[in-house]
């Protein structure tokens, strides 16, 4: 479930587990993602995969029609 945005406690706690596992980075590198992208869990997988900044990555994503696996070109296969 990573079409998710980090609302309270709980989800913020299970966004972060999300985006350090997909990004591949540490607790503290998901939250400062997560923090840069208003809480939304693929605008912060793509930032760190893709190296963008928040703005780009929404953009990303808008025009793979929102799919992480296609904005992010399939590194998980």
């Amino acid at each position: 479930m990573v079409d998710l945005k980090a609302t309270n406690k709980k989800l913020t706690l299970r966004s972060q587990r999300i985006v350090s596992e997909l990004a591949g980075v540490d607790w503290e590198q998901a939250g400062q993602l997560l923090n840069n992208a208003s809480g939304e869990v693929k605008t912060a997988i793509v930032m760190q995969l893709l190296g963008v900044d928040s703005e780009q990555a929404r953009n990303v994503l808008s025009r793979s029609g929102g799919h992480l696996r296609q904005a992010i070109g399939n590194r998980f296969d």
